[in-house]
């Protein structure tokens, strides 16, 4: 029996109000637009991880685990943490699999992957704190292994199951270490270990070679969430449903989007230049895919409720209030992006 369930009805998205604004160009080939006129008011009934630093412990299991860490919420308000946040501390540094809204005063297992291999140290109780977001290109992989059907049956997760980690919210490891070496190599990012967070911190060092993020922040002001392509080719993107989440967290997306850039040149090189009508319409194209597309319900990790999408090109993760208000959407492609693909060996991130 698979984890999913074809619904009878889909999540109430609230895109039908949504305005898209004309693509911007950060850099030949690397383009966002930005979505506006889809959140509420914050009423402060729930927040995200990065307003709570010292209402949410995140820390290691009793024992130590890789693919689980422990939540702890201290507030009297549920806490969303979103899919890709990375995590630094504990006994190695971590990526958050899924969306996980954590219930106030509670705590729960989040599922996470580990983002730096190679270091298996440090104290069991060693808190962990948000440092970034990951690159979409393993964002992007990771909600396609979690939108895989028949996950129980996937020989890379069997050893999870024995473990009794729960279905549904599973990523390829050996995928996720295999493009963070790709990064760190294109970087030229020396570490012990292949460590996400050191190759990110080696890319903000080497700044961001002509791409304009200061026009990104302009733009990103009274957004609700943004669209990236790079060489033409959507390869994923964020919305939020509360007023103020987008442009609290837009910083550390559009940084995100920019070391994608930078990894998928690092593939290709440079090519033909991008027509921005074309950007717009499949910008338009994606959300009428996501506004037509046929939803599961997926097992939620928390609190939340969690959708995934049923659709041939496109791939969607929705977040919704357990009374059933969007929080977060999270969208990529179906089979991945050429944009980040190696030449030399075909499917490589796929």
């Amino acid at each position: 029996m698979s984890h999913s369930t074809v619904a009878e009805a889909g999540p109430r998205l609230g895109l039908s109000n949504l305005v898209l604004d004309p693509p911007i160009a950060l850099a030949d080939g690397f383009h966002l637009v930005f979505l506006r006129g889809h959140s509420r008011p914050d009423d402060g009934r729930m927040k995200l991880m990065r307003d709570c630093p010292e209402g949410l412990e995140v820390q290691e299991r009793s024992g130590g685990s890789v693919p689980v860490l422990v939540a702890h919420n201290r507030t009297d308000t549920p806490i969303l943490i979103i899919a890709g946040q990375l995590i630094r501390g504990g006994k190695q540094n971590r990526g958050v699999n899924a969306d996980v809204l954590v219930p106030a005063k509670g705590s729960i297992e989040i599922p996470v992957t580990c983002v730096e291999r190679g270091r298996w140290s440090g104290g069991p109780t060693g808190r962990f704190n948000p440092e970034g977001i990951e690159p979409h290109f393993i964002r992007g992989q990771k909600m396609r292994d979690l939108h895989r059907e028949g996950d129980r049956l996937d020989p890379r997760f069997a050893a999870m199951q024995e473990r009794g980690v729960g279905t549904g919210h599973h990523a390829d490891q050996q995928a996720v270490w295999r493009a963070i070496e790709e990064l760190r190599l294109s970087l030229a990012a020396g570490s012990d270990s292949t460590d996400l967070l050191s190759a990110l911190r080696e890319a903000e060092r080497q700044g961001t070679d002509g791409v304009r993020i200061e026009e990104a922040r302009e733009h990103a002001g009274g957004a609700d969430g943004v669209l990236v392509f790079i060489d033409g080719e959507f390869v994923g993107g964020d919305l939020f449903g509360t007023e103020g989440w987008f442009g609290r967290i837009s910083d550390e997306l559009v940084r995100a989007a920019e070391v994608s850039h930078r990894f998928a040149r690092s593939r290709r090189g440079r090519i033909a230049p991008v027509d921005l009508e074309s950007v717009s319409a499949a910008a338009e194209t994606i959300l009428d895919g996501i506004e037509r597309g046929r939803w599961k319900r997926h097992r939620p990790v928390g609190d939340e409720q969690s959708w995934r999408i049923d659709h041939p090109f496109v791939d969607a993760a929705a977040t919704l209030s357990p009374d059933g208000e969007p929080l977060h959407l999270l969208l990529g492609t179906r089979h991945g992006h050429s944009a980040f693909a190696r030449t030399d060996v075909p499917g490589w991130i796929r």
